[in-house]
């Protein structure tokens, strides 16, 4: 898989705000590493239904989502992962409810900056 240079978040079928916390849930509603994950080249079916990026690694085949895992986190489990801080922080952002939606935009925005991504939010 490849970082893209950017990408584009749909708010129509954007889950965010205490939603069901999922890269993509069975309608195809994505939070917004689901976006990242299928710019990076992951398929759909790689991300439906898992709530972190750390689980779709250890449960599809090794898939890793640039910048969202970090491995060998245990030295005493040799190739051992979890999801990022980077990751953690965006799906705090991402489910938190009473954050104020422009605010949801700025934070993702700058936080995917952070790793020389470039977000575009569309619809409504």
């Amino acid at each position: 898989m490849k970082k893209p240079e950017k990408f584009e978040i749909d708010r129509g079928t954007w889950l965010r705000g205490g939603m069901p916390s999922v890269l993509m849930d069975k309608e195809g509603h994505k939070c917004c590493l689901g976006f990242y994950a299928l710019e990076c080249g992951a398929k759909e079916e790689d991300i439906r239904g898992y709530s972190v990026p750390s689980s779709v690694f250890h449960y599809r085949n090794h898939i890793e989502i640039p910048e969202l895992l970090d491995t060998d986190v245990d030295d005493d489990v040799p190739g051992s992962t979890s999801s990022s801080a980077l990751a953690c922080s965006l799906m705090k952002v991402n489910d938190d409810a009473l954050m104020d939606p422009e605010e949801r935009e700025r934070r993702i925005t700058a936080k995917f900056a952070e790793i020389g991504v470039e977000v575009t939010f569309t619809g409504e």
